[in-house]
């Protein structure tokens, strides 16, 4: 009967059982997937907000993030799931020594729990002072991943470069030497985590279980216990009485030391989860970082590369003296900008003694002065590093704006065609109409595909979208299209937004 009334028992159990191991797995990974949800989704605006361009000045004008594909990724998904991992592992052992607690106390006192608290406590003290920093350990070997991976996008980006200079060895070499920084790192943390593990064991596990048994023992061995009580009585006891009182001894001490077992292994997870909490500042510490510059870059607040204490410059009898860093400073003031309306059709691109600084603090030009009304043509040339290309920056608003006053139209009214065009991911249509989707095109532009056709065949592009089987193929078309076709859509894409003013540096230098 016992046999059957306890596999009826399991029996019932096992569906409540089941389903609520697998709903606390279940809600633990939406936890992961709802915090990565909420904090992506934070940094994306940050990062591709409009108004600043930050995605552009995190790569280009700020030193302090090499990798950020490596945050904004694994870092961030690192960083969530040790996070819920870390509340799973807290919460149930925090819930284990409430209970268990009290049900020692009701059989040893409060004595038993407090003496376990107590050496678990110091057990704690001890192990955070010898205790190796992994949490910087741990961000180390996140940033050295991120260049680790960094290299082999490098590869993949200019892999045909690299393959007709014959650069495989010196690709190899860079890499493996990235690797290597990496698996040294790595190997140290190992060794650190085999030393604290040792020290771990033996002060977490099998110390802990020797503090336990005594503070089970203690009320049955010692003055006052169990064991006196029944030594005291056993005068005129029978021997069945004797035996009854043993086995009662027993039975009492078998379940405090199940009981205790049970607490100490609690809390024992709990001054474990210290070195996940370690480990956790690793990651919190690298998504921090990505938060703290994202916000400075908005606030126009940058670290250029190199900083100016270290800047070099080719001839070392014209390093930069005192006097000089107080001279760039006096240009490094901000400037003021003006952007037109609308509306205003007529809003000239005017510098008005505007400094040209490049991020490494660089003076291009001083005091820039021109004004160029709409409908003129200006052609600016000069030898390579003048600050042909750094105008334009600014005039974009990628560089910061240094000294007297620029004057231009809205972003809207002005277009710019660079060297090397930028093909987005889509069909053929979605190239001709980029920044622009095809239904933004529809509704603001009234485009369509007759007019993407026409466009087309004014660049001689007519017979891309035959071949390829029309305008809602999707390819990737920085890999279809040569270097030439690449230029002939820019342009076709400038002749479609039809801009008050069109900024062209060097677009047709590829086409035949």
């Amino acid at each position: 009967m016992f046999i059957i009334r306890a596999l009826r028992d399991l029996g019932l159990m096992m569906f409540p059982i089941a389903a609520v191991n697998n709903l606390l797995r279940y809600t633990l990974s939406r936890l992961k997937v709802m915090m990565r949800k909420q904090l992506s989704l934070h940094f994306h605006e940050k990062y591709l907000d409009p108004r600043v361009n930050t995605f552009y000045k995190v790569s280009n004008l700020d030193s302090r993030i090499r990798n950020i594909d490596q945050l904004m990724t694994t870092d961030v998904e690192r960083f969530c799931t040790s996070s819920a991992d870390l509340y799973s592992n807290l919460s149930k052992p925090l819930l284990d020594i409430v209970l268990f607690t009290h049900r020692l106390s009701k059989s040893l006192g409060l004595g038993g729990p407090s003496a376990m608290i107590m050496y678990f406590s110091a057990c704690s003290l001890i192990l955070r002072a010898i205790q190796p920093p992994f949490g910087a350990l741990t961000a180390e070997e996140q940033r050295l991943e991120g260049e680790y991976r960094l290299h082999h996008s490098r590869l993949i980006t200019h892999s045909e470069e690299i393959a007709f200079y014959g650069g495989s060895k010196r690709e190899k070499l860079y890499i493996n030497m990235a690797f290597d920084r990496l698996m040294n790192l790595m190997h140290k943390i190992f060794y650190l985590r085999f030393w604290n593990g040792i020290w771990d064991s033996l002060l977490v596990k099998y110390m802990a279980t020797i503090v336990g048994y005594c503070v089970v023992s203690a009320p049955i061995f010692f003055k006052g216990g169990i064991l006196s009580n029944l030594q005291s009585g056993m005068g005129g006891a029978t021997e069945k009485a004797g035996t009854d009182d043993a086995s009662e001894v027993a039975a009492i001490y078998t379940k405090n030391s199940r009981l205790l077992i049970s607490l100490a292994g609690a809390i024992g997870r709990i001054v474990l989860a210290g070195k996940e909490i370690t480990r956790l500042t690793g990651f919190c510490n690298r998504v921090a970082t990505l938060d703290n510059v994202l916000s400075d870059i908005q606030r126009s607040t940058l670290s250029p590369t190199p900083p100016p204490s270290i800047r070099a410059s080719s001839n070392p009898s014209l390093q930069s003296t005192f006097e000089e860093e107080v001279r760039l400073n006096e240009l490094m003031k901000p400037g003021v900008l003006i952007v037109g309306d609308e509306d205003n059709l007529e809003c000239p691109v005017k510098f008005d003694h505007v400094n040209l600084i490049s991020p490494d603090r660089t003076v291009l030009c001083k005091g820039l002065t021109f004004e160029i009304p709409q409908g003129v043509n200006v052609l600016i040339s000069g030898p390579n590093g003048c600050g042909k290309s750094s105008l334009f920056r600014v005039l974009a608003g990628l560089w910061p704006l240094y000294g007297g006053t620029l004057t231009r139209p809205t972003s809207s009214q002005q277009f710019y065609v660079p060297q090397r065009p930028y093909l987005a991911l889509g069909t053929l249509r979605d190239q001709v109409t980029y920044p622009l989707t095809w239904l933004e095109a529809k509704r603001i532009k009234g485009a369509t595909d007759e007019t993407i056709i026409e466009l087309l065949n004014e660049v001689r592009l007519g017979e891309i979208a035959k071949r390829k089987g029309g305008l809602d193929v999707e390819c990737d078309w920085a890999d279809v299209l040569s270097g030439g076709q690449k230029q002939r859509l820019a342009m076709a894409r400038l002749f479609f937004h039809r801009p008050k003013y069109a900024i062209l540096d060097e677009c047709t230098s590829a086409v035949s």
